[in-house]
C-alpha cells in the first residue's frame, strides 16, 4: 500500500508541474505571437455523458467495528464472508483540455458519479429437516446494496499518434480523485429461490440492517478515494471550421485504496474498478476564426475600408446639418401602459371616480429614553380642551408613522366612546443593560401613561390596567436592540380600541394610468430648451396637466405616470394635447404638430371601489386583515418601501389576498423619509426601523 501511494503522489506531482508549465508557455505564447495569426494553445472545453458497469473487488466478513457473526458464538463464519460485487450508474463531467504539443493534450475535468452496486457472499448451504421427517438444505446468502455517489477532478491525457487516416483514435491516460458524497448501505441475508424454508424468525430475510458507511479516510483525506484510468476513443469533427467534434470512448478505472482506511483482519479489501463507456463533446476554441495570414490582412483592409466610408458619410451628415442650421422636431407615438404593464397602441384615456378607503395598521408600543419615564416630546398630548377637537379623521393625510405619534390620543378617543372596555398597560423590564431588572422604572412608565389617559381625556381608573413583563436578552445585546424594550405595550380584549385606523375618500384614476411619449428632436447647431406640455380644457380654461423640460439634449422618451402626481388626472372628458417646443442654439423654434389623446369618462352609474392597506411591522409573515366586502378582488398592486419584497413575502400575500400570484404588480416606492424627526437620541427612536419596512396593499373591489 505504501509504494501504491507514493507512485500516486509521484505521478500527481508530475502532471500538475507538466499543466503548469504548459499554461505558462501558453501565456509567454500569446504575448509574443502575430496578432492576426489564431493561438494553436488555447484552451478547449468539454462535456461528457457515461453509463458505468462496476466491478467490486471483496474479501471481508462484516464492517470495520463491527460485531463478528458466527454460528456457534466462538469463531467468524468465514463462508458469510463477502466475495464479489457488480454494479451501474450514470456520470457526468466538465472541463478544459490544454494542447501540449500537436499530439498531446492535458485535460482537467471535474466529476458526478451516481452508480449503486450490490456485493454477494458465497452461498451457505445448512442441512435442515421437514415437519415430516425428510432432509433439506436451506441455501441462503449475504447481501449488501451501496450507493457511492462521488464528485471528483480528474487529470486526463489524450493522445493521438497514429497517421491518417486513424488521426480520430484517441488514447487516454490519467489519474481521478474523488470525494465520497454519499454511502448509504442496506445488508441483509436472503433465502434463495432453490430453498423451500425458512430462518427462525419465520420470514426469508434476516439481519437486516441500514447505516452509512463507516469513515472513509485515504491520503489523510475524510471520504477520498483515487483511481488510475485508461482507454480509448473514436473523435468525429464538425461544424464550421471543424470547431466542435463528438467522440465516442470508453474507459477504464483502477481503484488504488480501500474503501474503508483500515479493514478488521489481515488479507480484507474492498476496491472499486470500473468500466465505463459514453460520449464527450468538445470546443475547439483555436479553431473558431481560422484564416490564412493572406486572409487575415484582406480582412483587415476591408474593415478599415467600411470604417472609414462610415465617418465620411457621417461627417458628410453633419456638414449637411450644420450648413442648413435647420431645427426638426416631432412627436412620433404615444403608447398607452395599463397597471400590469401592457403596452397599448392608440391609447383612449378613461377618467373614474372612485371611493377609497383606506386601512393603516399602528404600532403598539410607546418607547421611552434610557433611564427614563417621561413620555418623549415625539408623542403627540393634548389638553383636556384639546382633546374635545382631535378628530381621527384629521390622520388621513399624514404619513403612517405622524399618524402612529398619536397613538395615546387614539386610544383616548377611543376609550371615552367605549365606555365598558379596558386596556391593559405593559411595561417592559429588560435582563441585561443600564435597566437591568428595574421593575420600578417599568412602572413609573405606565404610570405616566395612565395619568396622561386620565388627565388629559377622563379615562376612569376602572378602565385602565398595569403590569410588568420581564424580557431575557444575551449580556452582549446591542444598545439599538435594548432601545426597543424601554417601552410600554398597550392592549385589550375589546377588537374596537386596537383596531387599524380607517380613511374614507374620493380619488380620480386613469385607465391606462401612464403614456410613454416617443420624442425625436433634431437641431444643427444644437439644442438649447425644449419643453413637453400636457394641458386639457376644463370649462373655459386651459389647465396644464404636466410639464417636463430640458436643455442640451432631449430624451428619446418620457413616461409620465398620471397618478403619481396630485391634479395630473384629467378632470373632464374633452381631448387632451400633448405639444412640444424646441429651441435651438440660434433661437429658432420649431414648429412642431400638438398630437390628442382622446379621454373619456367612465360610466357614473357603476361604483367601483378600491382599498388600501399598510401593514407596517413585517414583510416575511404578512397578517392583513381584511373587510367582509373586500372578497370580490380583481387584482393588487402592493407598494414597498425601503426594501424590495422577498419571493417568500409576495406568495403569501397572493394566498392570503386569494389572487394568483401573476395577478401581483409590484411597486418600490420612495425611500422612507426622517426629515422632521430628532437628530439626537436617535437610538431612542426604534419605531424608525418598523416603520422604514413599510408595506401598503392595494386592490380594486367591485362595488
Amino acid at each position: 500500500m505504501r509504494s501504491v501511494t507514493v507512485l500516486f503522489v509521484t505521478v500527481l506531482f508530475v502532471t500538475i508541474l507538466v499543466v503548469q508549465t504548459a499554461f505558462m508557455q501558453e501565456v509567454f505564447a500569446q504575448s509574443s505571437q502575430v496578432e492576426s495569426l489564431p493561438n494553436p494553445r488555447m484552451v478547449r472545453l468539454s462535456a461528457s455523458a457515461e453509463f458505468l458497469s462496476q466491478l467490486h473487488a471483496v474479501q471481508f466478513l462484516n464492517m470495520p467495528l463491527g460485531v463478528r457473526e458466527t454460528i456457534d458464538n466462538a469463531s467468524p463464519n468465514q463462508a458469510y464472508s463477502f466475495k464479489y460485487g457488480v454494479g451501474t450508474g450514470f456520470a457526468g463531467s466538465i472541463g478544459a483540455e490544454l494542447p501540449l504539443m500537436p499530439w498531446l493534450s492535458a485535460g482537467l475535468n471535474l466529476r458526478v458519479a451516481l452508480p449503486q452496486a450490490t456485493i454477494f457472499s458465497d452461498t451457505l448451504r445448512t442441512p435442515a429437516g421437514r415437519t415430516d421427517g425428510s432432509e433439506a438444505v436451506l441455501v441462503s446468502q449475504r447481501r449488501l446494496d451501496t450507493y457511492l455517489h462521488t464528485i471528483g477532478a480528474e487529470i486526463l491525457f489524450r493522445a493521438n499518434p497514429l497517421p491518417a487516416p486513424f488521426q480520430g483514435v484517441n488514447l487516454y491516460a490519467g489519474l481521478r480523485g474523488d470525494i465520497i458524497s454519499r454511502k448509504d448501505y442496506y445488508v441483509r441475508e436472503e433465502m434463495l429461490a432453490e430453498s423451500d424454508g425458512g430462518f427462525e424468525n419465520g420470514l426469508r430475510t434476516r439481519r437486516e440492517k441500514r447505516d452509512e458507511l463507516p469513515e472513509v479516510r485515504n491520503w489523510g483525506i475524510a471520504n477520498f478515494n483515487a483511481a488510475a484510468i485508461g482507454g480509448i476513443g473514436v473523435e468525429f469533427e464538425f461544424g464550421t471550421n471543424r470547431v466542435f467534434s463528438i467522440e465516442a470512448r470508453a474507459l477504464a478505472d483502477v481503484g488504488l485504496f480501500n474503501i474503508f482506511q483500515a479493514m478488521d483482519a489481515p488479507g480484507e479489501y474492498w476496491r472499486v474498478n470500473s468500466i465505463r463507456g459514453g460520449i464527450a463533446l468538445r470546443y475547439y476554441r483555436e479553431r473558431e476564426n481560422a484564416l490564412t495570414e493572406i486572409e487575415l490582412r484582406l480582412q483587415k483592409i476591408q474593415e478599415a475600408e467600411r470604417t472609414v466610408a462610415t465617418e465620411r458619410a457621417k461627417i458628410q451628415e453633419d456638414l449637411r446639418e450644420l450648413k442648413q442650421s435647420g431645427i426638426a422636431a416631432s412627436i412620433q407615438r404615444v403608447v398607452g401602459i395599463d397597471d400590469m404593464g401592457k403596452e397599448l397602441e392608440r391609447p383612449v384615456i378613461r377618467i373614474a371616480e372612485i371611493q377609497t378607503v383606506r386601512t393603516q395598521e399602528w404600532l403598539p408600543m410607546l418607547y421611552f429614553t434610557k433611564r427614563s419615564s417621561v413620555i418623549p416630546a415625539r408623542y403627540r398630548r393634548l389638553t383636556a380642551d384639546g382633546t374635545k377637537r382631535f378628530r381621527t379623521e384629521l390622520l388621513a393625510k399624514q404619513e403612517p408613522i405622524r399618524s402612529y405619534y398619536q397613538l395615546l390620543n387614539i386610544v383616548g378617543k377611543r376609550l371615552q366612546e367605549q365606555t365598558q372596555a379596558t386596556i391593559t398597560l405593559t411595561g417592559i423590564i429588560c435582563s441585561v443593560g443600564s435597566e437591568r431588572n428595574d421593575t420600578n422604572l417599568a412602572q413609573e412608565r405606565t404610570r405616566s401613561v395612565r395619568e396622561y389617559l386620565r388627565g388629559a381625556w377622563g379615562i376612569v381608573q376602572e378602565q385602565i390596567k398595569e403590569n410588568t413583563e420581564q424580557i431575557l436578552l444575551p449580556e452582549n445585546t446591542p444598545e439599538a436592540v435594548l432601545a426597543e424594550y424601554r417601552a410600554v405595550r398597550i392592549s385589550s380584549s375589546n377588537p374596537e380600541i386596537m383596531r387599524p385606523l380607517e380613511f374614507r375618500g374620493m380619488v380620480k384614476t386613469a385607465n391606462p394610468s401612464s403614456l410613454r411619449i416617443d420624442l425625436n428632436i433634431r437641431a444643427g447647431v444644437g439644442i438649447k430648451e425644449w419643453v413637453l406640455e400636457c394641458s386639457q380644457f376644463d370649462g373655459a380654461e386651459i389647465k396644464t396637466l404636466n410639464m417636463v423640460r430640458g436643455k442640451n439634449d432631449s430624451p428619446r422618451t418620457i413616461v409620465w405616470n398620471m397618478s403619481d402626481e396630485e391634479g395630473s388626472v384629467p378632470n373632464t372628458g374633452s381631448a387632451m394635447s400633448l405639444k412640444l417646443d424646441v429651441t435651438d442654439l440660434s433661437n429658432r423654434n420649431s414648429d412642431v404638430p400638438q398630437v390628442e389623446v382622446e379621454v373619456v369618462p367612465e360610466n357614473t352609474a357603476v361604483q367601483a371601489g378600491r382599498r388600501l392597506y399598510s401593514i407596517a411591522f413585517s414583510q416575511d409573515a404578512p397578517t392583513i386583515t381584511f373587510p367582509r366586502d373586500s372578497s370580490n378582488k380583481r387584482s393588487a398592486v402592493v407598494y414597498f418601501s425601503d426594501v424590495e419584497p422577498s419571493m417568500a413575502f409576495c406568495d403569501a400575500l397572493a394566498a392570503r389576498l386569494g389572487l394568483a400570484r401573476s395577478s401581483l404588480r409590484l411597486v418600490l416606492q420612495g425611500k422612507f423619509s426622517e426629515s422632521g424627526f430628532e437628530e439626537e437620541g436617535r437610538e431612542t427612536q426604534p419605531e424608525l426601523r418598523f416603520y422604514k419596512r413599510l408595506v401598503r396593499v392595494e386592490f380594486s373591489v367591485e362595488g
